[in-house]
């Protein structure tokens, strides 16, 4: 049952953290179109566009495509004990750059910026909700 629980736990996690990837990335994407005023000028955006744009219409689509391989290399990390605050940074980093850049084949640099900022806030939000108690062996509750 624990084992069961904590499938249930890496499934919702990495669901909220693509989320949140896709949330920041659009943002830091769109920053230096954004307007931070809150009554923007004709044709500019505000603030907060970005942010549901990438949260309700870009998310759907990286869910569908990116859950089952992250949930596969996640659970390795799960089955070898990997609590690492690095190796989960660096595997979000790594994934959001090969979604958004290498996979399109646009190698901008401010892309590969938001991918990398975008992908290490997903990995520490992962490490902090579920990456750090990483491991299925049961523990004695003495």
């Amino acid at each position: 049952m624990r084992i069961f629980v904590r499938l249930i736990t890496i499934t919702m996690t990495t669901v909220l953290c693509i989320v949140v990837f896709s949330a920041l990335f659009e943002f830091l994407n769109a920053l230096p179109n954004l307007s931070w005023t809150l009554q923007p000028q004709r044709g500019e955006l505000p603030f907060y566009s970005a942010l549901l744009w990438g949260a309700v219409l870009r998310a759907p689509g990286y869910i569908v495509t990116g859950t089952v391989p992250l949930l596969a290399i996640l659970s390795v990390f799960e089955w070898r004990a990997i609590g690492n605050r690095w190796a989960y940074l660096l595997l979000w980093s790594v994934a959001g750059i090969f979604v958004t850049c290498l996979l399109f084949l646009w190698l901008q640099p401010s892309r590969l910026l938001a991918a990398a900022i975008a992908g290490c806030a997903a990995g520490s939000l992962y490490w902090l909700l579920a990456g750090r108690r990483a491991g299925f062996a049961p523990r004695n509750d003495n």
